[in-house]
């Protein structure tokens, strides 16, 4: 076997097993298919201590969600971390009392990333 060969297939076994793509090869996986669709019907709701955040998940070639929070009486958004895992249609967000307003993409292997959401506006009770 040739050493470039054995490499090649070293480094294609390596990147499957961390769920990337195959640089230009090809391969037809849903990541190739561009950006995922839209998640929509976006939902916060009241609770003590922490706002439950629902949507529906359209897309079918996701690798995470884009979960994004600010304050509801204004500012800047800021990505929650860690990201909603794909398939996932719903959050615990643990804030500190107030309201926010929240929106979500979903984001493939390669970085495309949907459009947002709808917002969705919930309070964290004291």
């Amino acid at each position: 076997m040739r050493t470039g060969f054995t490499m090649a297939l070293k480094v294609s076994a390596l990147m499957g097993l961390l769920g990337l793509a195959a640089l230009g090869c090809g391969s037809g996986d849903a990541a190739d298919d561009g950006p995922p669709a839209a998640p929509s019907d976006l939902m916060a709701g009241d609770l003590p201590g922490a706002v439950h955040i629902t949507w529906k998940d359209n897309a079918t070639n996701e690798h995470h969600f884009l979960l994004e929070r600010k304050p509801a009486a204004g500012g800047e958004y800021m990505a929650l971390t860690p990201n909603p895992n794909p398939n996932a249609s719903q959050f615990h967000d643990t804030v500190a009392a107030g309201t926010y307003t929240y929106r979500i993409a979903a984001v493939n292997a390669k970085g495309d990333k949907s459009a947002y959401s709808n917002e969705a506006t919930g309070t964290s009770m004291p």
